[in-house]
């Protein structure tokens, strides 16, 4: 099968397990557009960290 077949297997079993979350949060805008790049829906940003204002 190699790296690739498993790859695809990987991320076919992340999707289904992850589309029944209602939304999918990320840490940096980089993973939202893979994540969407690779099908996933409702993906969004959250940003981390301490505001000092």
């Amino acid at each position: 099968m190699g790296w690739v077949g498993s790859y695809f297997m990987a991320m076919a079993y992340l999707k289904k397990f992850h589309q029944r979350a209602d939304c999918k949060l990320t840490p940096s805008r980089d993973i939202v557009e893979r994540l969407g790049n690779e099908g996933f829906e409702n993906v969004y940003l959250v940003r981390l960290g301490v505001d000092m204002d």
